[in-house]
């Protein structure tokens, strides 16, 4: 498997990445409506306008970054896919790996979720997409290698079931992260990874 085919292998140089990382971490804390390019600017320690030699404008700054967290998460978990343990191992670690990230990150992919859901806006909706389906390819991947093992059963829609999985660690993020927003201290993460994995497991492992 040739893993450069998975995302777009844009470029971005270091000022590029330390802009989108502030940028990253303002929206993390403040949402895309707090987010500016003056306080980018300041975050990064440069002047207003160095910032427009990078990017055209506050826009033009949220396409990139849905691109530079897609090309994180995606560089994150491929080596975990081309690890020689079994398929349900790997999966299980791109579980952890895929939920600490975002939880590292204060949960920035639903924002931007919302951002490409709730604006008329193809462009976000479509960088939006190919965050899922990048992450969607990988888990894929090691579907069908469990399938080819006969780790996984035979009949699993390795798509669909893929898509399962990413909607379990999407609802277990959402949930974790509106339970810390209400100061709620019943919700064992820990518990909730190992729940996702006997859930997952116990629907595509043969018995």
């Amino acid at each position: 498997m040739d893993l450069k085919n998975i995302y777009n292998q844009q470029k971005f140089t270091k000022r590029q990445k330390d802009i989108l990382s502030a940028a990253l971490n303002i929206i993390a804390t403040e949402g895309t409506k707090g987010l500016t390019l003056k306080k980018v600017s300041n975050y990064v320690g440069i002047t207003d306008a160095a910032i427009y030699k990078h990017f055209k404008n506050k826009r033009h700054l949220i396409l990139c970054l849905y691109d530079y967290i897609r090309s994180i998460i995606i560089s994150t978990i491929s080596p975990i896919v081309v690890q020689k343990n079994s398929a349900k191992e790997r999966i299980s670690i791109l579980i952890d790996t895929v939920i600490e990230y975002l939880i590292a990150h204060k949960g920035v992919n639903l924002i931007l979720l919302a951002e490409s859901i709730y604006h008329n806006d193809e462009e976000l909706r479509e960088a939006m997409l190919s965050i899922f389906q990048g992450v969607g390819t990988l888990i894929k991947t090691l579907l069908l290698a469990g399938i080819a093992t006969k780790e996984f059963k035979e009949e699993l829609d390795p798509d669909m079931t893929a898509i399962c999985l990413i909607g379990m660690i999407q609802a277990t993020l959402t949930r974790y992260m509106l339970e810390k927003e209400a100061n709620k201290k019943s919700f064992d993460l820990d518990k909730m990874k190992e729940s996702i994995k006997k859930n997952f497991f116990y629907g595509v492992t043969k018995k």
